[in-house]
């Protein structure tokens, strides 16, 4: 995980420490219990593939829209209130050569 966006922040629930933390329990790139099955059982329900267009609301770390954008070839596009988080999200998916735009 980098440390770059978040660090610049302040401590609290998503400074660096606080989400190696969360992705200790929860997993790479996600901030909640379940949520990778959760998005996987949803992305399959939904039928997503390489025609699909995602609006991923509150995203986080991104952790669900690479998901979809990796697994099922959707086209996927996060928001979030936090800057931070968005910050953090483009430098993943910019390490996990998912395409980002600003």
């Amino acid at each position: 995980m980098s440390d770059g966006a978040i660090t610049q922040h302040g401590g609290g629930q998503y400074s660096a420490e606080g989400l190696r933390r969360y992705e200790w329990i929860f997993g790479e790139d996600f901030l909640s219990s379940g949520a990778v099955e959760i998005a996987d059982k949803a992305a399959r329900w939904f039928g997503l593939g390489a025609d699909s267009r995602v609006l991923d609301v509150g995203s986080g770390l991104g952790g669900t829209a690479f998901l979809f954008a990796q697994t099922y070839g959707a086209a996927v596009t996060g928001l979030d209130v936090l800057p931070q988080m968005i910050a953090e999200a483009r430098m993943r998916a910019c390490i996990a050569a998912v395409a980002t735009t600003s």
